[in-house]
């Protein structure tokens, strides 16, 4: 299976030769994931049972983080905080559940200390009616 980590590099690559010059930020890439590898980046590596698979995507996520804060920054004078894993996986998270059509999210997803964070609101689920039991 191919890293996160590689996956990111390479989707920044094809975005530099592709002329883009917008500022990037984790939700751009997060958008280009199907739902599997969303689900992936969710789960909490500690609840992987293999140890040694769990400590490779939790360096694979961590090193998507350096990535991504220092394209987002432009800088690869980047320090990742402790938090920074667990601001991806919440990221993912809300990826996810606005698939999902559970939530709206508004703004940017951004992994950068000082972004203004996304505004999410909580939708509706379709309402059924249902009947007692024995009615």
């Amino acid at each position: 299976m191919v890293s996160f980590a590689s996956r990111l590099t390479d989707y920044l690559v094809r975005r530099r030769r592709l002329g883009r010059v917008s500022k990037f930020t984790i939700g751009e890439w997060l958008d280009s994931l199907d739902d599997r590898d969303l689900d992936t980046i969710c789960r909490s590596p500690e609840s992987v049972s293999d140890a040694s698979e769990a400590g490779t995507l939790t360096d694979d996520l961590k090193h998507v983080c350096r990535l991504a804060l220092a394209a987002e920054l432009r800088s690869q004078n980047v320090r990742v905080h402790d938090h920074t894993l667990d601001e991806l996986i919440a990221l993912a998270s809300l990826r996810g559940l606005q698939r999902k059509g559970l939530v709206r999210v508004s703004g940017k997803l951004s992994i950068a200390p000082n972004a203004r964070p996304p505004s999410v609101t909580i939708l509706q689920p379709p309402t059924t009616i249902e009947r007692p039991i024995g009615q």
